[in-house]
């Protein structure tokens, strides 16, 4: 049960440590990571399942892009594949996470949700500053967003985008 927040960078990032502190951090066992992209900060705690390794450490960063994924991608081992045989891309680790983002940026998503059996919420920036996020669906795990002012916060926790919204300047 891995969680998540995705801020933009208007919000103070000491605060953003402070909330994720507070509310993602007994969502896995590994060290909380926060990336930073031009326009967005990333925090996530992960619970490794699938792929124990480093490799799989999200925030997750490839080509430019960045997302974070709370879920799994049941056959993810077969797009993988696919990927690997027909497209020649290559992969780091052997991740669900690593899978959704390639997959995601190579098929696009309506293919690649065509392909994808799983449940999971993701919020993808890609290298051209355009953010995706979804839930998978039938809304198995939760995503919550606020969008106010020209500024966007994504959460896997209710209780972190309230507090980030009762936080905001």
């Amino acid at each position: 049960m891995c969680g998540f927040i995705v801020s933009s960078k208007t919000f103070s990032l000491d605060k953003l440590r402070q909330i994720s502190k507070e509310f993602i951090s007994y969502r896995g066992t590994l060290e909380e990571k926060i990336i930073s992209t031009e326009n967005l900060y990333f925090s996530f705690k992960r619970l490794p399942i699938v792929d124990v390794s480093n490799n799989s450490n999200q925030p997750y960063q490839w080509q430019g892009h960045s997302i974070v994924f709370n879920g799994e991608i049941y056959n993810y081992k077969n797009i993988k594949r696919e990927l690997e045989t027909k497209y020649q891309i290559k992969f780091e680790g052997n991740s669900d996470v690593e899978v959704f983002l390639k997959g995601f940026l190579h098929f696009g998503p309506k293919t690649f949700f065509e392909k994808a059996n799983g449940m999971w919420a993701y919020v993808i920036e890609d290298n051209e500053k355009n953010i995706y996020w979804g839930r998978d669906q039938f809304g198995i795990k939760p995503l919550y967003f606020s969008f106010k002012d020209q500024n966007i916060h994504l959460s896997s926790s209710l209780p972190a985008l309230n507090t980030i919204m009762q936080n905001r300047k």
